[in-house]
């Protein structure tokens, strides 16, 4: 540790000093070197992760950057949930009708029978709406196997791997969504400028991800929902986010953080992460997942039995949040100069 960083740096309420992290990668968020304060430990199966805070602008990364091979195990078909629903089936079919609330944000701003690219698009149900409209659509999944199901789900042309890999044309898109798939990578920006690269001149991007500026972030604390390691490595905000967006040469025409998806449900849960172990124990229930069946009967009641008092407290608190542009989800419209 630099033994000057209690002194430039102020150490934050977690009670832990800021440490300048040298012989590392720059902070995604600022491309500053990296100067962070700790904030939280999570400790999850796959181990336990430190909360390491950006002093320059506020972006969370887990340390230490988990390896591929945890990553690979974390991604597994439990991860997916059988045949790619993740979810019990009524919960299943309200996260889908959200989730094509996405086609419609792209159909305000193209017209068919436009190109559309969807970065991370599991399982395909956005692009399968677009491709019905008249889009020309294209997609990327981080593997094979989810590759081919959302290609032969959606019609769509679905491709393994990262974006760079598929050397699109320059100009080809002319609208892009990256839709709660920045936190995922190691590189977030690397995968935004070539994201510059495919879109046409003028075109659109649209980008979502959880926001460690929330309301939920801070009074959930470690127990954040979003802060869901090893896959989540980077954690944003509306600034940080919009700072990295024009740092890879696009202009912020809109933000919002209103997410029906994103917004009551992680309140609620991270409420709950606050006094409940394990954590995401409702999540976790309501998932398809076998490790679901491990989960204490204690804890899945309380989960439920709380709903009525904790239930409309998160709707309220998620409401005012939204209100004062702090909702759980940052969602930025960039266009590309």
């Amino acid at each position: 540790m630099d033994p000057s960083a209690g002194i430039l740096f102020p150490i934050g309420a977690s009670g832990y000093p800021p440490v300048v992290k040298r012989g590392t990668p720059a902070c995604p968020g600022c491309a500053a070197p990296p100067v962070r304060e700790t904030v939280g430990e999570v400790a999850v199966r796959e181990g336990r992760f430190r909360l390491d805070r950006c002093l320059a602008c506020g972006v969370v990364s887990l340390e230490p950057p988990p390896s591929d091979a945890v990553l690979a195990a974390a991604y597994d078909e439990a991860y997916y949930g059988p045949g790619h629903e993740r979810f019990v089936t009524w919960v299943e079919r309200a996260a889908v009708r959200l989730a094509l609330r996405r086609a419609r944000h792209v159909a305000r701003r193209v017209a068919p029978p436009a190109r559309v690219l969807d970065v991370g698009c599991g399982r395909g149900e956005v692009l399968r709406a677009l491709v019905r409209r008249g889009y020309a659509c294209s997609g990327t999944e981080r593997d094979g196997r989810s590759a081919e199901r959302a290609r032969r789900e959606s019609g769509a042309d679905v491709r393994a791997g990262d974006l760079a890999e598929h050397r699109f044309p320059d100009g080809h898109f002319d609208s892009v969504m990256i839709w709660h798939v920045l936190e995922h990578l190691r590189d977030p920006e690397e995968t935004l400028r070539e994201v510059r690269r495919v879109l046409r001149p003028g075109g659109t991007l649209l980008v979502e991800c959880p926001n460690v500026q929330s309301w939920q972030a801070r009074l959930g604390g470690s127990g954040w929902f979003h802060y869901d390691p090893p896959r989540h490595l980077h954690n944003f905000g509306v600034s940080s986010l919009r700072r990295l967006g024009e740092r890879c040469g696009f202009a912020t025409r809109a933000v919002s953080t209103l997410s029906l998806l994103q917004g009551p449900f992680p309140m609620y849960q991270s409420l709950l992460n606050r006094f409940l172990a394990p954590r995401d124990a409702l999540y976790d229930t309501l998932r398809r997942a076998p490790s679901a069946r491990a989960i204490p009967l204690p804890a899945k009641a309380t989960s439920f039995l709380a709903l009525p008092i904790l239930g409309p407290l998160s709707l309220l608190l998620e409401a005012l949040a939204t209100a004062a542009g702090r909702g759980g989800a940052a969602r930025l419209e960039f266009e590309r100069r």
